[in-house]
């Protein structure tokens, strides 16, 4: 299977404590709360969703955005100066407080992973480390305090990769190839998600349908069908449903384009900004909705979405400071080498099953609508989705499905 035709898959979260092990501002005039670091993290999710969309247009997409932020802000906590000026920017944490910042992150994993009967979700953080470098102790302590991370010697790929199926549920089997003599750590995010649908969707009402492809190709799939009522939105250019897992804590969302546009044109309206305004605007309406049944994956290197952002100073072999993660002989420099993430999304008729990883690797180098009637909505074109924590505000994942049988 070819990542070019590969759907996105996602994932979530957040901390860290000891006021050494960030070096953030004391004397910030900006008012965030611990609140405000969920809000922030899915403000930044959609920024980066867009530089993925723009990446592989026309191709499968899913990510976990909590994955991502979660890894990176563990890595934030060794960072200094103008780079952890820039991945907090990123992040949309500009000026934020460090106590803040550490109290939001461990808020936020915490509410994620209060129990649910209906939904399954576990998160886990782990630091593989060199232990021929001198990590710093406020770094370690930190990470495993506010983080929850398991702290392992880093020796070869093959406990990361063993790590890391366990926590996905065997759903993703690994996520580094090889372990360098040049890498120094690697921060570990992974997160699994499943949920059985609040209603579930009757087997016997899966037939075999049409699904076309951005090029008019039409595939055989099968279809899933449901009629309740949803929470929908119509607006003159896409309609949209909500579906709840559950207790409805839970939800996915996915939206359909009109005929006369597409994904592309729908990439131009996504942001944080409108995803909150169409949040308050769906109204629970009687209807029917038709999707395809999904298994796929998805892998990116972020190295260029993410330096898009902002934050291409962390991945300078030259510029970038990590001086609070580990003491290092002067005219060396440790550097982001490279930000992976897989995922994995099945959809049936039971429910959904989602998984991603976030990897970051550090190197050690030299210095150098209001519709009255029912609707029926069939997804049998490129459509978006966010799978989402509603009480956090967080969206676990989200994803565009050009192709669902990849």
């Amino acid at each position: 299977m070819s990542n070019s035709n590969i759907i996105p898959v996602l994932i979530i979260l957040i901390a860290a404590s000891s006021l050494a092990a960030f070096s953030l501002p004391p004397g910030n005039t900006e008012k965030m709360t611990p609140n405000d670091v969920a809000e922030a993290y899915a403000e930044f999710s959609f920024d980066l969703y867009q530089k993925e969309a723009a990446a592989h247009k026309d191709k499968n997409i899913f990510i976990s955005p909590a994955s991502i932020a979660l890894a990176l802000a563990m890595t934030i906590g060794g960072s200094d100066g103008e780079t952890e000026k820039a991945m907090l920017q990123s992040l949309k944490l500009k000026g934020i407080n460090r106590d803040i910042f550490k109290a939001g992150n461990k808020n936020l994993i915490q509410n994620l992973l209060q129990k649910n009967n209906e939904v399954e979700l576990s998160i886990a953080n782990s630091i593989w480390l060199n232990e021929s470098i001198n990590f710093r102790k406020e770094f370690k302590s930190d990470t495993k305090e506010f983080f929850l991370a398991g702290l392992f010697p880093l020796t070869t790929a093959a406990p990361i990769n063993e790590w890391v199926n366990e926590k996905t549920n065997g759903r993703i089997s690994n996520i580094v190839d090889e372990v360098s003599p040049a890498d120094i750590a690697y921060l570990i995010n992974a997160i699994y998600f499943k949920g059985s649908w609040a209603k579930e969707f009757d087997k016997n009402s899966t037939k075999p349908s049409s699904f076309y492809l951005p090029d008019g190709k039409e595939i055989a799939v099968d279809m899933m069908k449901q009629q309740d009522s949803f929470k929908y939105l119509k607006t003159e250019s896409f309609e949209a449903v909500t579906v709840p897992y559950g207790d409805g804590k839970t939800t996915i969302s996915l939206f359909l384009p009109n005929r006369d546009s597409d994904l592309n044109a729908f990439y131009k309206k996504l942001s944080y900004k409108s995803w909150k305004l169409w949040e308050t605007e769906f109204v629970k309406r009687k209807g029917t909705i038709e999707m395809p049944k999904l298994k796929i994956e998805y892998k990116s290197n972020l190295n260029k979405s993410l330096s898009a952002l902002g934050m291409k100073i962390a991945f300078s072999p030259v510029n970038a400071d990590f001086s609070r993660m580990c003491e290092i002989e002067s005219g060396l420099r440790v550097y982001i080498s490279k930000v992976l993430h897989k995922t994995f999304l099945k959809i049936d008729e039971k429910g959904t099953e989602a998984a991603g990883v976030t990897a970051v690797t550090l190197k050690l180098t030299s210095a150098a609508g209001n519709q009255v009637k029912p609707f029926h909505l069939i997804f049998n074109r490129p459509y978006f989705l966010i799978i989402n924590d509603n009480s956090s505000g967080l969206p676990l994942f989200m994803g565009s499905v050009f192709d669902p049988l990849p």
